[in-house]
Order: C-alpha cells, then structure tokens, then sequence
C-alpha cells in the first residue's frame, strides 16, 4: 500500500513541476526524417527546424524541407520570412514562401484589402478567391503563369499572411513542401498548430 501512495505522490509532484514550469511549448530537434509525396511517389526528406530572427513580430516555428532556403529579411516595411526553392542547391526568387506581419493595429478590413491587393499585384493571371481553411481569414488562390495563394491570418491580435507563388513548372515540388511547412507550423507562445489536424 506504501509503495502505490509512494507513486502517486511522485505522480503528483511531476505533474505539479510540469505546471510551475515556463508553460512553454517543448523543445522540438533541430532536424527530423520524413517523407513528401511528389507525383504520388513517396520521397524521403530531411527537415532543418526555422525560427524567424527576434525583428518578426510572429513567435512562430517550422520545419523547412533542406533543399529550400530560409531566412528573415527586412522588406523596407518590416521583417518578413523567405523560404526558397533550393531543388539544385540554387534558391529560386521565383518559387518561395513570404510571410510578413502588417503593422500593429492594423484593422480587420485593412488587412483584407492589404491581401486583395497582395493576390492581385503577385498574380500573373487571375487570383481567384477561394474558401479558406480554418486558419486564414482570407485566401485567394493564384492561376495562370504563376501559382499559389495568398493567405491572411492572425495570431494574438495581430495580422500576417502567407504569399506562397511559384511557376506551374514548379507545381509538382512546391505544393507538398509547403504543405509540409505548413503542417510543421507551431507557435511558440502555446504550442498549438498553425492549422488543426
């Protein structure tokens, strides 16, 4: 009887330091193996964790698949991340992931226009908008001579969005790698998921 309120006890006392610790989300390994599927075909990838640089405003991280680029960068209006194709170990400006914040107190239809004008000025053929996922308050989809969408979202009170655009020769690479980027997504002021499982 000694020894089961002995575990119990030492149950509790785990569970309590877990919850007098930081909160934080737990520490996630710098690279882990996985797989995307191209063309119906599984392909083994190696992901490099990405944590943007102190000047972004979103406390986010994912897993970047290696043979993409990422980076944060000023943009002359605010930091914004980069992810680029890297396929032959060259990044590709044309085929990349944007992600960037609009201002502090921006409001909800100003952040809708701001997406508006952001699919209109990148596509290179018609932006569609579409229904969006659970995680965007806005999307529209790119068509023509370059592909991809336009996501706008938020995250504790404040505005970014997800500029993903690539050439349609692109197409077959791209779009598991920035689903994978995307599943990856967690913030790391409470661990939760970009989007739901």
């Amino acid at each position: 009887m000694e020894t089961v309120i002995a575990r119990y006890l030492t149950i509790a006392l785990v569970a309590v330091l877990i919850a007098c610790s930081d909160g934080g989300p737990t520490e996630r390994p710098e690279t882990r193996e996985g797989e995307i599927r191209v063309e119906g075909q599984a392909q083994p990838m190696t992901f490099n964790r990405f944590r943007p640089g102190e000047a972004f405003a979103l406390p986010f991280e994912t897993y970047v698949p290696a043979d993409m680029t990422a980076a944060t960068a000023n943009s002359g209006q605010g930091a914004v991340v980069v992810i680029r194709a890297a396929f032959d170990g060259t990044p590709v400006d044309a085929a990349a992931i944007h992600i960037a914040t609009l201002p502090a107190g921006t409001r909800q239809a100003d952040a809708l226009a701001t997406a508006r004008a952001l699919a209109a000025g990148v596509a290179r053929g018609e932006a569609v908008r579409a229904q969006p996922p659970a995680w965007t308050r806005d999307l529209h989809r790119l068509e023509g001579d370059r592909l991809g969408f336009v996501a706008l979202g938020e995250h504790a009170g404040r505005w970014f969005y997800v500029l993903v655009a690539y050439p349609p020769e692109y197409a077959d690479g791209m779009a598991p790698r920035v689903d994978a980027i995307l599943a990856a997504w967690r913030w790391r002021d409470d661990g939760s998921p970009l989007r739901a499982e």
